[in-house]
């Protein structure tokens, strides 16, 4: 079984041997009416951004689509959103609005110079996307948007905890999060919002769906301490849950069950402590492979970029770039986000507009260090060495 790989069980980036099991027993052992759990959730969330109110979904895809849906702008206006991003955030848009692609910066954010000569008289809509844990200036973007009147919807699925004068999710009409991203859960996004209109319409949109009830994952997660008495050398089987119940449909609208909202919660705790030991291992794997290879910046007490994923450069590969991306990712290492096709399926055939983006989908591959204990770090670091010439 490919998830219990000896590479997968040693480096896996999402980092669940990091869960407490004893927390996990706790948390399981409090509220049994999975709408009351569900609630306080959503009332810890919503602390953490710093917002009125926020709503638990199956995934940071349907919180998007939902958001989207809440909104009272006419169908198949013009929404703003970078070409460098996954190809189900520019289709889940264009099931309502159409999207109009920008180049990305050196930031891999938008490049809102560039958005600026984009906008029409049916561009109504921003979606800010804040890639992989760097978000984009507060002031910048809120004085951005009031002066070309466009309604800011925050893409914080990379970027939960990071800050850029105001935190990611704080100050937007809505703001989506992605949870498996940013902590060790296997699913689950969150919507955000000051607006109670908004937030009314999208948990009517949301409480229409229905609860994961896989037979095989309420197994697993009924049994877990049997489980563990079978694989003592795994860190930790909760990451089995994320293959269980979910068959690949195109957005997951399952809302979450009781095991999950637990394991959400005591996730959710352990923010802080894995934003800290994620920024260490990025700035040793900046050490170790030099600063010509990254883009990690940060304007001092104002911003803190929270690294979900590492941008890697190779200026030089060895292979092309979806190789070295292949070959990391099946030795175990976390290379999610990576966009390179995503990218040309965006915007088609037409480069010309997005040059950064062409270089960045060329010579980059997004590398995720959380979890990973200092000597799996230098271990990564020699790895990507070796792509060189």
């Amino acid at each position: 079984m490919k998830v219990l790989s000896k590479n997968y069980r040693k480096r896996k980036a999402y980092f669940y041997h990091l869960i407490d099991s004893k927390e996990l027993q706790k948390e399981l052992n409090k509220e049994k009416n999975i709408e009351e759990k569900e609630k306080r959730f959503e009332k810890e969330f919503a602390k953490v951004i710093g917002v009125k109110k926020s709503l638990l979904f199956g995934s940071g895809n349907h919180a998007l689509m939902t958001s989207l849906n809440s909104l009272n702008i006419e169908k198949k206006k013009e929404v703003l959103v970078q070409a460098y991003t996954c190809k189900q955030v520019h289709e889940i848009i264009n099931k309502r609005y159409k999207t109009l692609p920008v180049d990305i910066d050196e930031t891999y954010n938008i490049d809102l110079k560039k958005a600026k000569q984009k906008i029409g008289k049916d561009t109504k809509i921003l979606q800010a996307i804040y890639s992989y844990g760097k978000a984009i200036d507060s002031k910048k973007l809120t004085d951005f948007c009031k002066d070309n009147n466009l309604t800011l919807i925050e893409d914080c699925a990379h970027s939960l905890g990071a800050k850029n004068g105001k935190k990611a999710g704080s100050f937007g009409e809505i703001s989506i999060f992605s949870l498996r991203k940013n902590v060790p859960v296997g699913n689950g996004g969150v919507l955000c919002t000051n607006n109670k209109e908004i937030y009314e319409r999208c948990m009517a949109e949301r409480n229409a769906d229905k609860r994961n009830n896989a037979f095989g994952k309420k197994l697993l997660e009924t049994k877990i301490s049997f489980w563990k008495n079978f694989f003592p050398d795994v860190d930790f089987p909760y990451i089995l849950l994320s293959k269980l119940g979910y068959g690949g449909k195109e957005v997951n609208k399952e809302r979450l069950d009781l095991f999950e909202i637990s394991l959400a919660l005591v996730s959710i705790k352990m923010l802080p402590k894995i934003i800290n030991q994620t920024r260490k291992n990025t700035e040793l794997l900046k050490e170790e492979l030099g600063e010509e290879k990254f883009v990690f910046t940060e304007d001092g007490k104002k911003e803190i970029n929270v690294a979900t994923r590492v941008p890697v450069y190779f200026k030089k590969p060895r292979e092309n770039i979806e190789s070295i991306w292949f070959r990391l990712q099946e030795e175990g290492w976390e290379t999610g986000l990576f966009y390179t096709k995503d990218f040309s399926k965006n915007i088609g055939k037409n480069y010309t507009q997005f040059p950064v983006s062409k270089k960045v989908s060329e010579y980059m591959v997004p590398i995720g260090v959380q979890g990973l204990k200092k000597e799996q770090v230098i271990e990564l670091a020699e790895r990507i060495k070796s792509f060189s010439k």
